[in-house]
């Protein structure tokens, strides 16, 4: 079924096929019997692909002229895009990589004392902008006090 018209509306908007860990979310609309589409409650790590709308991937694009953060994280960043990031529930995509990172193990340099201080206040900078962006999108979407979800565990 082409669900692309009824999935994303005109809006700044994207959706994920797939996202690990499966977060609560709250429902935005429903697509078919079983099939929903939801604000996560918090960002996945994992993402297989995305259906994003021609505004979306406009803004996307536009503010991604540099990049600074691997991809997925940068799609976690909504309050940079402005594009609002939703999930499948449940997932319509499956990624069989058997729990191994495709990315590999990766060491991480030592870092001075100042370093670590201004990572933690821009650490702590960033997850304020994106709380009060968060709520703004709550608001936009009409679902501030839509009850919270958990996604079904898989038998």
């Amino acid at each position: 079924r082409d669900w692309s018209s009824d999935v994303c509306s005109s809006d700044l908007m994207a959706a994920r096929l797939i996202s690990q860990p499966k977060p609560s979310f709250r429902t935005w609309r429903t697509l078919c019997a079983g099939t929903v589409l939801g604000l996560p409650t918090h960002n996945g790590n994992l993402t297989v692909g995305y259906l994003i709308t021609k505004e979306g991937a406009r803004s996307l694009l536009r503010n991604s002229e540099t990049f600074w953060c691997p991809v997925d994280d940068y799609m976690n960043l909504a309050y940079v895009h402005s594009c609002v990031m939703l999930n499948f529930v449940p997932e319509i995509a499956e990624h069989r990589d058997g729990g191994v990172s495709l990315i590999g193990r990766r060491e991480k340099p030592s870092v001075g004392l100042s370093t670590k201080v201004v990572r933690e206040v821009l650490r702590a900078w960033r997850n304020l902008r994106m709380k009060a962006y968060s709520w703004c999108v709550l608001i936009r979407l009409g679902l501030c006090f839509r009850k919270i979800r958990r996604v079904p565990k898989q038998a």
